[in-house]
Parts: C-alpha cells; structure tokens; sequence
C-alpha cells in the first residue's frame, strides 16, 4: 500500500513544478511583447496632392476634411466609387484633430506599407 503522505507530497511537486512552468511561460511572453514596442517612433506623413484638372463627374463629392469627411471618403473609395475630397481652409493636412490630435482610429491596420 502507497503512503498518503507521499502521494500527496509528489502531487503538490508536480503542481508546484506545473505553476512555475505556467508562471515562467507569462513572464516570457510579457517580456518579448514588452520589448517589440516602439514607442515615439514615427512613420513619416504620405504625400497628399491636389488634382490638378478635375474629372467630369464623381461618384461622391465630400466637404471638409474633419473626421467625417474622412471617414465618409474613406469608406466610399473602399467600396469602388470615385471620390473628391474637398477642404477650403487651407489646411497643410487632411483630418484636422484625427489628425494633428493624434486620434486617428478609422484606420489603424490599413496603410500602403502593409498592402500585398
């Protein structure tokens, strides 16, 4: 007949072995995540250029180049139709505070860099 207090104790080894391996396992995965970021490293802006000569007719036409114009533009090239985007103040770049703000959450996994 097994001892109880040995099968108990080769339990609570083998849980504490299993604890640590799990808790070893957390700590590896944060560290590696941890050190991936960059943080304060910045993607330069894309070049954003005027149309020079107008087509006859576009599909949408938006005004103002705010959040919801953006998005509203974004979302109509993205479904095939001809888009003009259209700004009156002058603006050095398109999105106002979405922008200039920092608060750019329409878009987070699109850019040309990860296109295929």
């Amino acid at each position: 007949m097994v001892n109880r207090t040995k099968t108990g104790f080769r339990i609570a080894i083998g849980l504490g072995l299993l604890l640590a391996l799990i808790a070893g396992g957390c700590l590896w995965s944060y560290v590696s995540h941890k050190s991936t970021a960059k943080p304060g490293e910045m993607k330069p802006l894309l070049h954003v250029s005027s149309v020079s000569e107008m087509k006859e007719a576009y599909d949408v036409i938006v005004t103002g180049t705010d959040p919801e114009g953006v998005a509203a533009a974004v979302s109509a090239a993205r479904n095939g139709l001809t888009v003009l985007l259209v700004d009156g103040r002058n603006r050095e770049i398109l999105g106002g505070l979405m922008t200039l703000g920092w608060l750019n959450s329409l878009d987070n996994n699109y850019s040309p860099e990860y296109m295929y």
